[in-house]
């Protein structure tokens, strides 16, 4: 009888330490459970906050900050194109890896058409890929290659480029970009 008490307890004991193991463990685990997103609408700038960039992220889904302390390199990053006289006459989209990125696909006046390009280039073809994605304009669809070699596409719905002039002391060309994204995270250019 005194063994079997003793066992009962033991397993109890067990039980015990396997529910507070398990608790432990999913403590530890991310309990959203759901994936960045693949596709949406993404808008950032040139500006420089206490040494931060804002940079877009595909695998991320989202604009994110650079550089920043969780180790998250951005796809791409936004510059202001200027003439010889330092006059904004625009904005570029540049891979922080400065590796071809870029290829230009379409352009139409008509928002409408640019959209339409856009849901349906559903495959990425084979092409000369630049550094640069320059210049870019309102309703231009961009494939790019991500850091991780995967596949993403954008349609520009809106940019702008000035000097900011709220400092006197400091002119500082600024630029910001609207695009609407889709990103392949399996590898394959297919979407």
């Amino acid at each position: 009888m005194h063994f079997l008490l003793l066992f009962r307890n033991k397993m109890i004991l067990k039980n015990i330490c396997l529910v507070f193991y398990s608790l432990f463990i999913l403590s530890c685990l991310d309990q959203s459970g759901e994936d960045p997103p693949t596709s949406g609408e993404a808008f950032f700038t040139t500006k420089n906050e206490d040494g931060k960039f804002s940079a877009f992220s595909f695998s991320e889904g989202k604009v994110i900050k650079y550089p920043n302390t969780q180790g998250l390199n951005p796809d791409i990053m936004l510059m202001v194109h200027t003439n010889e006289n330092g006059i904004p006459i625009g904005v570029f989209l540049v891979s922080l890896e400065l590796k071809p990125t870029f290829s230009y696909k379409f352009w139409s006046s008509s928002i409408d058409s640019s959209q339409n390009y856009f849901d349906n280039l559903l495959v990425i073809p084979d092409t000369i890929f630049t550094g640069l994605a320059l210049p870019i304009k309102e309703n231009q669809v961009w494939a790019v290659v991500t850091n991780g070699s995967r596949f993403g596409k954008i349609l520009i719905k809106n940019t702008t480029a000035y000097i900011d002039s709220s400092d006197i002391h400091q002119l500082t060309p600024y630029g910001e970009v609207r695009f609407k994204w889709e990103y392949q995270p399996d590898g394959s250019n297919i979407f």
